[in-house]
């Protein structure tokens, strides 16, 4: 029994099961936090012909006989990740659930091509009005329902937007995508950690980067009574020196905590947008989109 007192009256063991405390208090704060009512959507783009895409610049690209720069394929999908049904009869009027790139170019195509039920009768269709947007609309979504959209268009913007004002969604759909949903240069494979790690506005390299020194600061917060020797730090109040330290990693752990809570659930296996530029129903050599 003394040697167990003993043990929690060591000056680090209050401070990690105080930081511990924390953490815990943290996750069940943001699992708390879960929305029941949430529709979201990912993008995933692939240049198809344009510049600096595979095929040559010399060959002249069209549509309907006017020419065109580019044609990006888009597959979006749309899915309710919440734990509520959404009911298309609460979509705004004023304000419908449409998809949107730059008003100066054009969507040239728009197809369903994964949906998980019939009877959500979701449709899609090209805005009349306006060559930059399309209209959605659907009857109910349960939990995991959605659909996954294909589009040709000309917006060197690989991340088309979807908009609109549904009930009980104040935020309206959130944008899932992650940072692999660019346009590849030149249609390159890269590695998944690659990715991340050369991005530096991305959250998750952001967050891995962190935690490295926030990994040593709490480690040197555990040994501190070891280490000692090594530091400047005998003129003050060890519990203290140690708690600064641990305090210190886990704000810097913060944005990792933060990013394994809120990883991007993947939609349900009907709805896989992963993109197969070889099996795209575009092929490789064609020379005209009309």
């Amino acid at each position: 029994m003394k040697n167990i007192f003993d043990f929690f009256n060591q000056g680090w063991v209050g401070s990690f099961i105080g930081i511990l405390g924390i953490i815990i208090a943290l996750i069940t704060t943001l699992i708390a936090s879960k929305a029941k009512k949430r529709l979201v959507y990912q993008c995933k783009s692939l240049k198809v012909i344009g510049t600096d895409s595979i095929t040559p610049n010399e060959i002249e690209i069209t549509y309907k006989g006017k020419k065109v720069p580019r044609v990006i394929m888009t597959k979006i999908t749309i899915w309710n990740v919440g734990k509520e049904t959404i009911n298309g009869s609460d979509i705004v009027n004023d304000d419908t659930l449409r998809l949107e790139i730059d008003k100066n170019e054009e969507i040239i195509s728009l197809n369903i091509i994964n949906k998980t039920r019939d009877v959500n009768k979701f449709t899609s269709f090209l805005n009349a009005k306006s060559n930059n947007t399309a209209l959605l609309t659907f009857d109910y979504l349960d939990p995991n329902d959605g659909v996954t959209l294909e589009i040709l268009h000309t917006d060197w913007k690989w991340n088309p937007k979807i908009k609109g004002s549904i009930k009980g969604l104040p935020k309206g759909l959130l944008n899932w995508s992650n940072g692999n949903s660019a346009i590849p240069y030149k249609n390159e494979k890269k590695s998944r950690l690659i990715k991340i790690l050369l991005d530096p506005y991305n959250s998750k390299s952001i967050s891995i980067l962190a935690a490295i020194p926030g990994v040593f600061l709490i480690t040197v917060g555990i040994f501190y009574k070891e280490i000692e020797p090594f530091l400047e730090f005998s003129q003050y109040n060890e519990v203290n020196i140690q708690t600064a330290f641990m305090i210190a990693g886990v704000i810097y752990m913060i944005p990792l905590i933060s990013e394994l809570i809120n990883i991007r659930k993947k939609p349900p296996k009907k709805l896989d947008s992963d993109i197969n530029y070889e099996n795209t129903t575009i092929k490789k050599d064609n020379k005209k989109i009309s």
